[in-house]
C-alpha cells in the first residue's frame, strides 16, 4: 500500500455567487464542469505504477 499521496483541488462555493437564480445555477454547471475534467484526468493516471513523487507532481497539475 505504501504512504497515501493527497492533493488539494480547491474551487469556488458556487452558492456564493452574486445574482441568484440563474447565475447560481451557471456557478454549480461549470463546477460540477470542473469536476468532471479533473476527475477524467485523474482516472487517465496510471496509478499502479507511477512513483509517489510523481503521482504528487500530476495530482497537483490537474
Amino acid at each position: 500500500m505504501g504512504t497515501p499521496v493527497r492533493a488539494y483541488w480547491g474551487c469556488r462555493d458556487p452558492s456564493a455567487t452574486p445574482g441568484g437564480g440563474s447565475a447560481v445555477a451557471a456557478a454549480f454547471a461549470r463546477t460540477a464542469d470542473l469536476l468532471e475534467r479533473r476527475l477524467q484526468r485523474l482516472l487517465a493516471l496510471t496509478l499502479a505504477t507511477m512513483e509517489p513523487a510523481t503521482l504528487a507532481r500530476e495530482l497537483n497539475a490537474i
